[in-house]
């Protein structure tokens, strides 16, 4: 099939064969491009649902400890359940 279609496009056989060569290394170098900016689009989103609640703990565990309130994370955590919800640690996202 491929001498068929060297033929008819009027290519030489090695000409052709060069050029599905490059054609394949193009498609495989595209892929594991694809494939990278998959797992570092996955890696991302999986960064930032863990730290963010974990970075919004901290800021507010900071700020109490301004004010002078009760500064622990246990109560922060807790009271901002209480407070506002669970969804309180994905503000600002």
């Amino acid at each position: 099939m491929a001498s068929f279609m060297a033929c008819s496009l009027g290519m030489p056989m090695p000409a052709f064969a060069a050029t599905a060569t490059a054609s394949a290394a193009t498609n495989s170098a595209m892929t594991k491009l694809l494939k990278n900016v998959f797992c570092a689009g996955c890696a991302a989103v999986l960064t930032v649902t863990i730290v963010h609640p974990v970075d919004v703990v901290k800021t507010r565990v900071q700020v109490a400890s301004n004010k002078g309130d009760n500064a622990s994370v246990g109560y922060t955590i807790s009271s901002t359940v209480k407070n506002e919800g669970a969804f309180a640690f994905y503000k600002g996202i």
